[in-house]
């Protein structure tokens, strides 16, 4: 059993991409309510990859919960976010996760609203015009001030933080991201939010350095005083112990 104390986060970074073996074995502990989903995928690889990234959120929390990965129940809250089912042994645990290309980023607290957001850089060709719709005219003045090699990262920084909020708060990008207001000094943090949302003060914003081309950051309200990140090996839910060990990032 993983321990994990009410004030901290755990965030773990896995891979996506499995064999054949690996999907059949992560696929078994789906409920058929995600078989069905899966299968409205058009795209196999994007099918492929949310069975892995499922399967493995289930092998995660049953590590937190001591229980069967298959047994784990979930449900949707008003505008669409999985939690647990609110039943026992869930034992007020939070989760939240994001994959893009291989990469697969999973975050865990206790009794909170909690975000991760991860995404592989590409070139955008509408990339000014995307800056204009989602950045507030403060960022949009600090992005613009950047050297041409700089814009794509920052963008991607910008985006993941506000991605991350969006996702704490179960709501969609609809919500407005030009209203959540990233602000980097003298350290980074929400300078505005959406009205309704709390105060900035109650929020803690950081980002993950998950490797080179990629962006990933995470949002949590209430703040939490302790964030730990560990990056999971291939094939870790096959072990009977956790053997994956993470770090403090904050």
């Amino acid at each position: 059993m993983i321990e994990l104390p009410g004030d901290t986060v755990h965030l773990w970074h896995a891979g996506i991409g499995v064999d054949d073996a690996e999907y059949e074995r992560l696929g078994s502990v789906l409920n058929e309510c995600e078989w069905t989903r899966a299968r409205r995928f058009l795209s196999e690889r994007h099918r492929h990859d949310y069975v892995a990234a499922r399967g493995q959120l289930r092998w995660l929390l049953a590590r937190y919960l001591s229980v069967a990965p298959g047994s784990i129940r979930f449900a949707l809250g008003e505008h669409g976010k999985p939690h647990l089912a609110n039943a026992p042994p869930d034992q007020e645990l939070v989760f939240n996760l994001s994959h893009t290309g291989p990469h697969v980023l999973f975050a865990v607290g206790r009794d909170s609203l909690l975000g991760v957001d991860i995404e592989a850089w590409r070139n955008i060709s509408n990339l000014n015009s995307m800056v204009e719709r989602c950045f507030a005219p403060a960022e949009q003045r600090y992005w613009s001030s950047l050297d041409a090699d700089s814009r794509t990262p920052a963008f991607y920084a910008f985006w993941t933080r506000k991605e991350a909020f969006v996702k704490a708060v179960g709501r969609g990008i609809s919500l407005g991201l030009e209203h959540c207001v990233i602000g980097l000094e003298p350290r980074l943090h929400f300078a505005s939010l959406p009205r309704g949302f709390g105060d900035i003060s109650e929020w803690s914003l950081l980002d993950i350095d998950v490797g080179d081309g990629v962006s990933a950051a995470l949002a949590v309200r209430p703040a939490c005083r302790h964030v730990f990140y560990g990056e999971l090996a291939r094939q870790w839910w096959r072990d009977d112990g956790f053997a994956a060990t993470a770090r403090r990032i904050q």
